[in-house]
């Protein structure tokens, strides 16, 4: 197999084609993602359904919107501190770990562990050590928890 062509189990919508007759059997994205993550459990199903997915690697795709996040080549958590707009991070957040712990979820220890050790990392080296810092910080645990609960939606309540 070409190397510039990978096996995905899911992808973002960018770039994405496939027959409109497949939406009959797999159906349409899933709605109370509203806004992040749908891509990936869109696509995770129709893999789930025995289609296969084939990325291109060299492939340039020109997204039609400006990521929330990605206006400087950084990570998702350093930008989220920066950004005053923290809405769409924490949907992002919330709705990577409800797909994470329904599809990508083996082991919740090591899951849990590995998150745990993740979040001192962001809390230690990207959190503003300020008041500010603090509830952001604040409002990423509660954006997990939402998607641990499953509670999906446009509002995190």
């Amino acid at each position: 197999m070409d190397s510039k062509i990978l096996s995905c189990d899911y992808v973002p919508y960018g770039g994405l084609i496939f027959p409109k007759a497949v939406l009959q059997e797999v159906g349409y994205p899933n709605e109370m993602f509203f806004l992040y993550v749908d891509d990936f459990e869109f696509t995770y199903r129709l893999t789930r359904k025995g289609y296969k997915i084939k990325c291109v690697t060299d492939s340039i795709i020109e997204d039609l919107e400006r990521s929330w996040f990605r206006v400087e080549k950084e990570p998702l958590f350093k930008s989220f501190f920066k950004t005053d707009d923290s809405y769409r991070g924490l949907m992002h957040i919330r709705n990577r770990v409800y797909f994470e712990n329904e599809n990508n979820n083996s082991n919740v220890f090591i899951y849990n562990l590995n998150l745990i050790v993740y979040l001192t990392f962001v809390l230690l080296k990207y959190m503003p050590k300020n008041a500010t810092g603090i509830k952001k910080y604040k409002s990423i645990l509660k954006a997990i928890n939402l998607g641990k609960k499953g509670k999906l939606g446009n509002e995190i309540k």
